[in-house]
């Protein structure tokens, strides 16, 4: 999904939320026939995800096929494999009428496993379990008569559906970082101030610390990208989201992998198969493609995208990845930018990727700056810790000596931010890159007599910035 940022009004957030608990429903089915369910004519196109009470063979979903068609159905179910739990989806389209689904799936697995794993002979288990294809979740763009046939004879345990008109939540623009900072030895005498809004909590400390991104041809036909990510610690609460968003550059309309988008609105990428090791417990889904207007898909950057609903369920140490396989793209090679997507859930009751809305948005590799095919690691590091022990001291009539606590040592610069007692705050100067860490201090000159002149720093560097530091106040003689 593109991404959708919360708002910063209180009142607006309300009322965003309150209308999108109104538009979106959660149906809670207990049977084959879904008395609540909308009563819209039987060509009426929508979209929704089927959650079922209990994993059900293909056999027994498609046994009671007689004539339907989609612009999309995404089948979710579990295996494990040399007891490693996986989460795969499988994408079943106009094409697949031609294909045995329960071959091809396990064809696909199949495939997964020769991509991903050094596999030289599958043990008895192993086969086993990668041919035993228990649907737990169906996701579905169609005719609503259809998809009433899909449902039919299913034990169904809640049918999620996709709002006709989504909720729009106010698109919060992103700051520019400020210009270079001045060093130590320069004059910090600024002859401008700029007025500064007090920031919000970083999300950053929820970005996954490390990973590796590959790009490669599947040894069964088709491209992949695989990537993994883990976290040094979680941080998530219950209603967070994630979303680990690989994006293809296709302004010029040419993309390594399948850039096709099943038809809105669904706005699925058209994948072979994908996978995931996320946990069950996260709430794994393909992300759509729905473009910013909502009324349409991405077509300019393309994501690769499986995200997570539940957030918190992930541990910290753990060598996640995902996998996503396409038919090959309309060329050979690429660009990529790989971010992170940090958000919430609306309303929290429900874990598609409908309910999923942004909140900040981090970059990992930046735009367009890395090639495909080809592996890429990256590191991410997170902003800067916030200095501390902000001491005045030594006043003179016209100057005083302003003490603080570096406590970074990935900073690009440190910004100085004065006022006088009972006016508002300003940005007065920077410092400069400062050698590790530890105490430093600045005497601010040219300052009128008996006046009390208040400080505070933040940190910055490419990531973002730290809180303040804590403010202190002195008087001059």
């Amino acid at each position: 999904m593109k991404h959708i940022y919360r708002g910063t009004i209180f009142a607006l957030a309300i009322t965003v939320i309150i209308s999108s608990v109104a538009c979106f429903q959660l149906i809670q089915a207990k049977g084959e026939d879904v008395k609540s369910f909308p009563k819209n004519d039987d060509a009426t196109i929508q979209t929704v995800q089927i959650e079922l009470k209990k994993p059900i063979t293909l056999d027994t979903l498609f046994s009671t096929e007689k004539s339907f068609s989609f612009e999309g159905m995404i089948l979710e179910s579990e295996f494990t494999f040399d007891n490693e739990a996986i989460h795969d989806f499988y994408l079943v389209n106009s094409k697949s009428k031609k294909k045995n689904i329960k071959e091809d799936y396990i064809k696909n697995r199949k495939a997964f496993l020769a991509d991903t794993k050094d596999i030289a002979k599958m043990s008895f288990t192993n086969s086993k379990n990668v041919e035993n294809i228990l649907v737990t979740k169906i996701t579905a763009t169609g005719k609503k008569g259809d998809i009433n046939k899909i449902k039919k004879g299913l034990e169904i345990s809640k049918v999620n559906v996709r709002p006709a008109q989504p909720t729009i939540i106010p698109q919060v623009s992103e700051k520019s970082m400020p210009r270079e900072a001045l060093s130590l030895d320069d004059k910090m005498i600024n002859s401008k101030t700029f007025s500064v809004a007090a920031e919000s909590t970083s999300l950053d400390n929820l970005v996954p610390n490390s990973g590796t991104s590959y790009f490669y041809p599947s040894s069964s036909g088709g491209r992949y990208v695989w990537q993994f990510m883990k976290w040094n610690s979680i941080n998530f609460s219950a209603e967070q989201t994630y979303e680990h968003d690989v994006f293809l550059y296709n302004y010029d309309r040419k993309t390594y992998l399948d850039g096709g988008t099943t038809a809105y609105p669904g706005c699925w990428p058209k994948l072979t198969y994908a996978a995931t090791t996320w946990p069950v417990a996260s709430k794994p889904y393909i992300d759509t493609r729905l473009d910013m207007n909502l009324v349409s898909c991405e077509i300019d950057e393309l994501p690769y995208t499986i995200g997570v609903a539940q957030a918190s369920a992930l541990q910290a140490n753990v060598d996640y990845y995902t996998y996503i396989r396409t038919e090959n793209g309309d060329d050979s090679s690429d660009k990529f930018k790989l971010q992170a997507q940090i958000g919430h859930r609306v309303p929290s009751s429900c874990y598609t990727t409908w309910c999923s809305f942004g909140d900040q948005i981090y970059n990992i590799i930046p735009s367009w700056s890395t090639t495909v095919p080809g592996t890429q690691t990256w590191t991410y590091n997170s902003a800067p810790a916030a200095p501390s022990n902000v001491l005045i001291n030594n006043p003179t009539a016209t100057s005083l000596r302003i003490n603080f606590t570096d406590n970074a040592t990935n900073e690009t610069s440190i910004a100085i931010e004065r006022r006088i007692s009972g006016e508002s705050w300003s940005l007065f100067g920077y410092f400069g890159t400062l050698p590790g860490t530890g105490n430093w201090y600045w005497i601010n000159t040219g300052l009128s007599s008996q006046t009390v002149y208040c400080y505070r720093l933040k940190v910055f560097n490419v990531v973002g910035s730290s809180l303040y530091s804590n403010e202190a106040c002195g008087l001059t003689l």
